[in-house]
């Protein structure tokens, strides 16, 4: 029936049917009660039937997004079956997260075939900010689509991608949370500074965009012997040096960064702050993070307790309390000479989490809106009576800075100079007594 109340009716085969349900794939499916079978129909009315083992009874789609059904026979049997589906997934950053009224931001969507599905997948994404259709567009040969909107109105959005399938591959969506906001104003935090033949790093996290911008700009207008920085790749699990060197997933205002500077500075965060819920992404091994500065409805947050974090695997489902200290370290923060556990995430701080899943999969933790009502469905509560898993050390191996002025190195060159002078007027003076 349509919306003017026409009914429209397709003839099904025989013999009668029972329960309907829909598909993940927008087919509808129905049980045949007085015979073994099965069927889907399409968006057109074709009607495929499947036969099964016994007359079947009851059908759903299940949280696994398979169609499950129920099939008995009196005096023969009965049976559980699903239909599997080829599945997809839908994964989709941001190049900024926090912006000012009328910045553009580019969204990169990535969709790939679940297994056991294969291939590459094809067909076209449309993006929308609730309800409201923004823009589509077409997956290039990787599976890959891009949208580059601007003008967004002032406060949050939740910007959704969703990949429309293609015959036989499945739908999939992702979100992602943008605030448009004025800039805010963040306490400064003070960095020690390095003193003598000593290196001291600390280690920070932009927590906005304009404030990982200014970590840049304070390491670009000094040479390597005043301020060196370095941030943390989770997929290398390496050090790459600023500014030089990004790690893969480029410098975000959750990075964390290893800062050490000969130079008294105090790092201004202030900025577009991000928006709650906020995922933080865990790739296995170590990773170097810190929480950005989060409107929690229309609450600056700054500390972040972990009870206020979600854990979730990478099929977004919530990690349970018994496999959670199996699958993610407490967190750890540097206190300028050995590493101390951490109860909650200060604003403008690095902090070191351990990815331990087995196998081997990416995590995201997620802070929930724990002010406007949002409640953790697993909170992350973890306390460690010493440290099992060492995080990586600060980069010591690389040459620490040098004091600024000659050094040793100058004192010998002033020598040398002072040498050359001194043997010139002993030569000027042999030359006028001859």
């Amino acid at each position: 029936m349509d919306l003017a109340g026409t009914l429209a009716e397709t003839a099904a085969p025989a013999p009668a049917l029972g329960q309907i349900a829909k598909g993940p794939d927008g087919t509808l499916w129905a049980t045949q009660t007085s015979s073994q079978g099965i069927l889907s129909i399409s968006t057109t009315g074709v009607i495929t039937p499947k036969t099964i083992s016994y007359n079947g009874s009851g059908i759903t789609t299940g949280p696994d997004n398979n169609v499950w059904f129920t099939e008995y026979s009196a005096g023969f049997g009965s049976a559980i079956g699903r239909v599997n589906f080829p599945h997809t997934r839908t994964t989709v950053t941001a190049d900024r997260t926090g912006l000012i009224p009328g910045q553009s931001i580019t969204l990169t969507a990535v969709v790939s075939a679940v297994a056991p599905a294969t291939g590459i997948p094809a067909g076209t994404m449309t993006l929308r900010d609730g309800v409201s259709t923004l823009a589509t567009t077409t997956l290039d040969a990787a599976g890959v689509g891009s949208f580059t909107i601007g003008s967004l109105a002032s406060g949050p959005h939740n910007l959704t991608v969703s990949y429309d399938g293609s015959v036989p591959l499945v739908a999939s969506s992702a979100v992602v949370r943008v605030l448009v906001s004025a800039p805010v104003s963040l306490p400064a935090i003070g960095v020690p500074r390095s003193r003598g033949v000593d290196t001291h790093y600390y280690p920070v996290c932009g927590a906005t965009p304009q404030g990982v911008e200014r970590i840049l700009s304070f390491v670009r207008s000094h040479t390597r012997h005043e301020v060196r920085a370095f941030a943390w790749d989770a997929r290398t699990q390496s050090y790459t040096e600023l500014p030089d060197e990004l790690p893969t997933a480029g410098l975000r205002e959750d990075t964390g960064i290893f800062l050490a500077t000969r130079e008294a500075w105090a790092l201004d965060p202030s900025g577009v702050p991000n928006v709650s819920p906020y995922d933080l992404t865990l790739r296995p091994g170590w990773n170097f993070i810190g929480i950005p500065a989060l409107m929690d409805g229309a609450s600056l947050v700054t500390a972040h307790p972990l009870s206020e974090f979600t854990l979730f695997d990478q099929a977004n489902v919530p990690v349970t309390a018994g496999n959670r200290l199996v699958a993610m370290s407490a967190a750890y923060r540097w206190n300028g000479t050995s590493y101390e556990s951490a109860a909650q995430f200060e604003l403008g701080v690095g902090y070191w989490i351990e990815n331990t899943s087995s196998p081997a999969q990416t995590l995201t933790l997620r802070r929930v809106n724990t002010l406007t009502g949002g409640v953790p469905v697993l909170s992350v509560r973890e306390t460690t009576s010493g440290i099992a898993s060492t995080p990586p050390a600060p980069p010591s191996a690389a040459s620490p800075p040098k004091p600024k002025g000659c050094g040793s190195g100058g004192v010998g060159l002033v020598l040398a100079l002072s040498g050359l002078v001194l043997a010139r007027r002993r030569v000027l003076a042999w030359g006028r007594r001859a």
